[in-house]
């Protein structure tokens, strides 16, 4: 009989590599279980960082879309607030690829960031 093996198939292909960067900070946790419990904390704290600046810089582009004029001091609460801009993705790629893909990401892909706007305007977990 042959040894069973655990793996998962997927037709998901990544667009960025991981991070070698952060992931040679993570500390490798030790033998002893103190030892492992402050490392765990530290490591925690390095990902959590580092997914929040990601996740910071990949959404600032769309700043534009979600940011309302506050209404004036004295107004009521029951008037409707001033509406959003209406969000158009090839007008919104097309800004992005004249801008440029920003400092941060640049650093971190080099050239499938335009792609990976592309597919996340077009994944489940974008609704304009």
């Amino acid at each position: 009989m042959t040894e069973h093996k655990e793996a998962l198939w997927s037709g998901y292909a990544p667009i960025k590599k991981p991070d070698t960067s952060i992931l040679n900070r993570l500390i490798d946790a030790g033998l002893s279980p103190r030892a492992e419990e402050s490392m765990s904390v530290v490591n925690n704290d390095i990902l959590r960082r580092h997914f929040l600046e990601l996740t910071t810089n990949f959404v600032a582009p769309f700043g534009p879309y979600y940011r309302t004029t506050t209404p004036s001091e004295g107004s009521s609460p029951y008037v409707d607030p001033p509406p959003l801009p209406t969000f158009n993705a090839e007008d919104f790629l097309t800004s992005l690829s004249e801008r440029g893909p920003g400092k941060f990401l640049l650093k971190r892909m080099k050239s499938n960031w335009l792609y990976l706007y592309r597919r996340f305007l077009k994944g489940h977990n974008f609704l304009p």
